[in-house]
């Protein structure tokens, strides 16, 4: 009688474990698919809504008037689109950083370009201060 006792609890010990995990890969299957689930659609409004926070702040930290923040949100547009053309290419990833840098190059020197001597300042503090935050 014993031995019958412990064998069903072995099983139900078995069992309950067993369905514990799948339970735990059934939780983490959600949310791995709830991750990839956001659609192209919504990762072009995220992207959009991110340009125009920086276009907003651009705006306001340099004093943009509106035909500069509509220059400067077609420079920022065209270099993420460039941006995402370089990261899909297939190049090392030493090629892939050397665009990007010179990609960010011409980016800032065509924001400079269409700003005035007072926003120049402002623009290069601005730019130091993103330097700082990602280190």
């Amino acid at each position: 009688m014993k031995i019958i006792t412990k064998i069903i609890t072995l099983m139900i010990l078995f069992f309950s474990l067993t369905i514990y995990s799948q339970n735990q890969n059934r939780r983490q299957n959600d949310r791995n698919t709830n991750n990839k689930e956001i659609s192209k659609e919504d990762r072009e409004k995220i992207k959009e809504k991110s340009i125009e926070n920086s276009i907003t702040k651009l705006k306001i930290d340099l004093d943009l008037d509106e035909l500069q923040a509509i220059a400067v949100k077609q420079i920022i547009t065209e270099s993420i689109r460039t941006e995402n053309i370089i990261m899909k290419k297939e190049e090392n990833e030493e090629d892939k950083m050397k665009s990007l840098q010179i990609l960010t190059e011409n980016t800032d020197s065509k924001i400079n370009s269409i700003l005035d001597k007072n926003q120049k300042e402002k623009f290069i503090v601005i730019k130091e201060n993103l330097k700082k935050r990602k280190r």
